[in-house]
């Protein structure tokens, strides 16, 4: 996939594309687990975390509005994800 702007991964990933989803993955990714071992100190904790996060935002695709931004996003549903695992430990 050739360099996009968020908007265009918006739009492919609405669309169902799984490149779309990959790509977004390989530019977040890392940076969402650095976040959330910060956070949990857990690095299994962490890796699941991010992926729950990716899937999430696959299963949610078709409600994602163009306006937001994908980082913002994850890092949003990270928090979130954080948030809950504190509050059930």
């Amino acid at each position: 996939m050739t360099h996009h702007g968020e908007s265009d991964f918006i739009r492919e990933l609405k669309s169902g594309s799984i490149k779309a989803l990959s790509a977004l993955y390989d530019i977040y990714a890392s940076e969402l687990y650095a976040y959330c071992v910060s956070v949990t100190k857990q690095r299994e904790d962490a890796e699941e975390i991010v992926q729950d996060v990716f899937m999430q935002l696959w299963l949610y695709r078709t409600q994602i509005r163009a306006e937001q931004t994908i980082r913002k996003l994850l890092f949003v549903m990270a928090k979130h994800r954080l948030i809950n695992a504190f509050r059930t430990t």
